[in-house]
């Protein structure tokens, strides 16, 4: 079995169930080390009931059998084992179908700390308790989901930086000729942050950079979104790679290296603008849909790419949904 790392997307028949002989199931065993697939917010199927406390730490995990009262069978009794030994539980998140062929989200090691008998839809089943092994990777996994709640020593660390930073640039202009990329993987964070605020149970998951221009994906649909942000306005953003984009087609997004047929693949259905102030603070962020953006886009020869024109005309567009902020003040 690879190594996995939290907050990356894997394979589920490749990397998962092939590699353990798992072809169903969502509780297995290979080499001494236990495997659970949990059904995540959105998930299509949502065969069982599972809750994941981010804040908390905790993962609340029904045991094996869709229907009728569980039983202390193989799969049961494998995390019945689990409990108390050094040996933690891998865990993966199924968000949905969100990508083909499907990918799973790695959610880090997890202890089977308790477990409990009990009633729901009129069956009785096993729920088991797991708490996370390592407060580190507990964190990777906020920081990828960013919900229900966002990382609020991120935002005071921001802050500080954001006024020492401007200090900087004020006082040396003609040293620090060029500024500094930061505002591209900020912004992603305040677009992410500001969307699973209003995502009715639906929250947008980061990608790993390896997805290229799509930045992230809604939990419990395919729904791509591209994150672009300017810190001036109005502004060009940054390059959109995808040549069906630039096509006016539909826009399926692979991975950087793989072959145009193999997978996984995403799709570019909306994006997030995000305008940030001088002090890396967002002053505005907006979702609208690719199709839309698609009039705003500007073809950049020189580099071969696609470029939104990120304009008052775009962010006072009406079907603009507006999570923060407000675009008249731009």
């Amino acid at each position: 079995m690879k190594l996995f790392t939290v907050g990356n997307w894997y394979d589920s028949q490749r990397d998962l169930r092939g590699p353990t002989h798992n072809p169903a199931k969502g509780i297995t065993e290979w080499n001494g080390q236990v495997y659970i697939i949990v059904t995540y917010h959105g998930s299509r199927r949502a065969p069982y009931a599972d809750r994941l406390d981010l804040t908390r730490g905790v993962l609340s995990y029904v045991g094996h059998g869709r229907t009728g009262d569980h039983k202390r069978d193989h799969w049961n009794n494998i995390l019945f084992g689990a409990q108390g030994t050094q040996a933690p539980v891998r865990a993966f998140l199924d968000c949905g179908d969100l990508f083909h062929p499907k990918q799973l989200l790695y959610a880090g090691e997890w202890n089977v700390a308790r477990w409990r008998r009990t009633m729901e839809q009129n069956r009785r089943v096993f729920r088991f308790s797991l708490e996370s092994e390592s407060e580190g990777s507990l964190q990777q996994l906020r920081d990828v989901i960013l919900y229900p709640e966002a990382n609020q020593a991120f935002e005071n660390a921001i802050r500080r930086f954001g006024r020492q930073r401007k200090i900087l640039y004020d006082r040396f202009p003609g040293v620090l000729r060029a500024k500094d990329n930061l505002a591209g993987s900020i912004g992603e964070y305040w677009g992410l942050a500001a969307f699973n605020r209003q995502c009715d149970g639906r929250p947008l998951i980061r990608c790993s950079t390896s997805f290229r221009d799509i930045d992230a994906i809604q939990s419990g649909t395919s729904n791509g979104f591209a994150i672009k942000t300017v810190s001036r306005f109005p502004a060009t953003s940054s390059s959109i790679w995808s040549d069906e984009f630039a096509a006016n087609e539909t826009h399926p997004v692979r991975r950087k290296g793989t072959k145009r047929r193999s997978g996984p693949l995403a799709t570019i259905n909306n994006f997030l603008i995000v305008i940030l102030d001088e002090y890396l603070q967002p002053k505005f962020i907006g979702h609208l849909p690719a199709r839309v953006a698609k009039q705003f886009s500007r073809r950049d020869q020189y580099q071969g790419s696609t470029k939104l024109n990120i304009c008052d005309r775009m962010v006072n567009h009406r079907q603009m949904r507006v999570l923060q902020g407000d675009a008249t003040a731009l």
